[in-house]
């Protein structure tokens, strides 16, 4: 074989091989929502919460590790609220009630635990607006699937392994070996016409309620990787 047809061959076979994701590390921290607050938001470059930009390609994984210290636990002063979900880390787009997904968890102070779980957002591609069937009927809110389940209960003070998985067919969170997908196209909103995605580097109390958190609440995670 001549030269000039190695070349070629090997020209190919770079064409037909995936290129490796880039992967981008984020710093570890303790996330701290004080008493009256809502939102911990990390004075990281680059602009606080949405770091780092991903580009046009929303097929991303995010894997982190999450401990929730002894003032995790809490109690609201309406105990009808007291399992309205907060949000933790994930990816957004331009519009984070349309297409997200974040890691869910709230506190169970009868159990003394942490619930953790699937909290996203997806507006669906199909004209029918349907997301298909992993998605139930009372989860629809104005044409956007509003999708907030239980994964698992983890004990305070233990690291917890976290995967979160955003992309053009559906949405995945994995906490502590317990998995939620949720396959379902999805589409941009608006005048944006091909969805962009930031990591969220960031923690929030509280979901349904308008509630802000009743004492300092502390969160940390390390080992945070973005795909």
């Amino acid at each position: 074989m001549t030269l000039s047809r190695l070349a070629l061959c090997a020209a190919l076979v770079c064409l037909a091989l995936p290129a490796l994701a880039k992967v981008e590390t984020l710093p570890d921290a303790t996330f701290r929502i004080k008493k009256g607050k809502h939102e911990a938001v990390l004075p990281v470059v680059g602009g606080g919460q949405r770091l780092p930009h991903v580009g046009r390609k929303p097929e991303r994984t995010m894997t982190f590790e999450v401990l929730f210290p002894n003032d995790a636990i809490y109690r609201t002063p309406n105990p009808a609220t007291q399992g309205n979900w907060g949000k933790l880390m994930g990816f957004t787009t331009d519009f984070i009630h349309i297409n997200s997904v974040r890691l869910g968890w709230h506190a169970n102070p009868d159990k003394n635990n942490i619930a953790l779980g699937f909290y996203g957002y997806l507006n669906c591609a199909t004209k029918s607006n349907s997301c298909g069937p992993d998605v139930h009927k009372d989860e629809y809110k104005n044409g956007i699937a509003y999708v907030k389940r239980d994964l698992a209960e983890v004990p305070l003070d233990k690291w917890i392994k976290v995967e979160i998985h955003f992309g053009w067919d559906g949405s995945s969170v994995e906490a502590d070996g317990h998995k939620l997908q949720i396959k379902a196209a999805i589409a941009p909103h608006g005048f944006i016409h091909e969805l962009t995605s930031w990591a969220l580097h960031t923690a929030y109390y509280g979901g349904d309620s308008t509630g802000p958190a009743p004492q300092d609440i502390h969160i940390q995670v390390r080992n945070i990787k973005v795909f």
